[in-house]
């Protein structure tokens, strides 16, 4: 889950209710995710859209794609994109 979506859904629950709720949570992130990667916070998720699935969990994203190199160190492949089902390999 997103660190901001996260916070951003405490704080409206902690405003709503004055206190912390389980319930109200699992509630509210929904919400704060669409509005957050819409925008309405006045800044964009930099790793795609947020969507989650039935049990909050993140149903969307790009995930990177490393390789470890002979010397064992880890480089760069690509990027698999979620809403375009593609992958972008790295030059």
């Amino acid at each position: 889950m997103n660190a901001w979506v996260l916070a951003l859904s405490y704080a409206e629950v902690y405003d709503k209710l004055g206190k912390y709720d389980a319930d109200e949570m699992v509630k509210v992130i929904p919400e704060v995710a669409k509005k957050y990667s819409d925008g309405e916070y006045g800044v964009m998720p930099v790793s795609g859209y947020i969507e989650f699935d039935d049990y909050n969990d993140r149903a969307t994203g790009n995930y990177m794609i490393y390789y470890v190199t002979e010397d064992c160190t880890w480089k760069e492949a690509g990027i698999w994109k979620y809403d375009t089902n593609e992958i972008v390999w790295s030059q």
